[in-house]
């Protein structure tokens, strides 16, 4: 899953939206939810905090049968 929102002065998350999700529509909520309560130390330029926009990140999760784990 790909995700993307901005990154506030204070370093919360903004503007969060799926860019990309296999099997899609499937976890695009739960991410986004997820995504809302991230937390960042916001960047620093001329010694001020600045919003940074377009932030990217990518997430991988699989997924197995748990009879197949315990052997059944």
């Amino acid at each position: 899953m790909i995700l993307q929102f901005d990154v506030t002065e204070e370093g919360s998350v903004e503007n969060p939206v799926v860019l990309e999700a296999k099997p899609p529509g499937i976890f695009d909520r739960s991410a986004l939810r997820a995504a809302a309560k991230f937390k960042y130390k916001p960047k620093i330029l001329n010694g001020q905090p600045v919003r940074v926009t377009g932030v990217k990140i990518e997430s991988h999760t699989s997924w197995r049968n748990s009879s197949t784990l315990s052997g059944g």
